[in-house]
């Protein structure tokens, strides 16, 4: 779902990023406000100052949710966990971190920071709305917005997992029984549990006339029965692959392409010969990117034979490229965040091996169907 996100501007070393479905849901709201909801609450104004107001909110909404964000990410690095970004999607926002908290004062205090910060801005907001020098129509946005976040910072505070609520109460199961990967089992099925609770409000609603309210409560228990159920599954995996490393995973003897090869010769000597998706690319024995079937499909073939390799690769980089100790789950992140079925795996500027996405997830599944409960039975991964 964050995958498909794009740069928008940096703050404090963090990349801010902003997901399609965010723009989608930020046309839904604006629109709702400006032909529903201040219509109904400030009547009697013209149809521009409406949307103008929707369109304020809008913007304030989402400046609140990087702030909300944004004090996660802050305390976060405070405890040791730096977040590399923060991506705004259609349920809201998530700060990315780059690192699991330590303790579960960390985690404790990293999940409140965001629902303080979103508190915070309601006070501040609705202290703005009654300040004299502020037009009654930026005083009513103020004043809307500041509900925003209050409901925003409640919200959040519901002990479903992974809502900020919901990573509070793992932090505290986590100091009373000392065991992170048993305190995160309970906080997922909590967090399952209420996100059937979410769907079966929005049925409710459905039923009662309410189908735009109705919808969105399903589509956020889902959601959050989805997410929960995920970050069990990522700890199983974290268990599963704890104290290996790449070179344990790392095909050896790999099949390497040279630079300075044409395309159609990589095409008939290598592509179908071989078979592979990605192939190192060599220049002097050293790797310097990768090309595949990807690369090929912007090229027109009567310009393979004369078109070369190293004109067409992907040059390395270090999203591409790992290297042998490097823990195994970290290197899966590294794959599954860059969308990589493979990663270079190089020591000392020299190829080594590849490291292939199929055969970390071939035994994954092995381990995870052999050892149902060995995350259960670690104490911290």
């Amino acid at each position: 779902m964050l995958s498909h996100s794009f740069r928008l501007f940096q703050l404090f070393g963090i990349e801010i990023r902003i997901n399609p479905g965010w723009a989608v849901i930020a046309a839904l709201i604006a629109w709702s406000l400006a032909q529903g909801v201040f219509p109904d609450i400030y009547s009697g104004l013209a149809t521009t100052t409406y949307w103008v107001m929707a369109a304020i909110t809008v913007f304030g909404l989402a400046v609140s949710i990087i702030a909300h964000e944004l004090a996660h990410a802050l305390v976060a690095a405070r405890f040791g966990s730096p977040v590399s970004s923060i991506t705004l999607f259609m349920f809201g926002g998530v700060a990315a971190l780059d690192k699991e908290p330590k303790s579960p004062i960390g985690e404790f205090m990293i999940a409140l920071a965001g629902p303080a910060m979103s508190l915070i801005l309601a006070c501040g907001l609705y202290a703005l709305s009654f300040l004299t020098i502020v037009p009654s129509t930026i005083a009513d946005t103020a004043r809307y917005l500041a509900l925003l976040n209050l409901v925003l910072a409640i919200f959040n505070l519901m002990p479903a997992f992974p809502m900020d609520g919901g990573r509070a109460f793992r932090a505290i199961i986590w100091g009373v029984t000392g065991n992170k990967n048993r305190a995160t089992l309970y906080a997922s099925q909590t967090g399952k549990l209420f996100g059937l609770l979410f769907m079966g409000l929005g049925f409710l609603a459905i039923l009662t006339g309410n189908f735009i309210g109705g919808l969105w409560w399903i589509l956020i228990g889902g959601f959050v029965r989805a997410a929960a159920a995920g970050e069990y599954e990522r700890l199983r995996i974290m268990t599963a692959l704890k104290g290996q490393t790449v070179n344990q995973f790392m095909t050896v003897n790999v099949d390497t392409v040279p630079g300075d090869l044409s395309l159609r010769d990589f095409v008939d000597n290598y592509l179908y010969t071989y078979g592979h998706d990605v192939f190192p690319v060599l220049r002097d024995g050293q790797p310097i990117g990768i090309i595949g079937l990807a690369h090929l499909k912007s090229i027109k073939q009567k310009d393979w034979i004369v078109q070369q390799v190293q004109k067409t690769m992907t040059p390395l980089s270090p999203d591409l490229c790992t290297s042998p100790l490097v823990p195994a789950h970290d290197a899966l992140r590294q794959m599954i965040i860059g969308q990589r079925t493979r990663l270079l795996v190089i020591d000392k500027g020299h190829l080594v091996g590849v490291l292939v996405l199929k055969d970390l997830l071939d035994h994954l599944a092995i381990r995870l169907a052999l050892e149902p409960d060995a995350a259960l039975e670690a104490r911290s991964v």
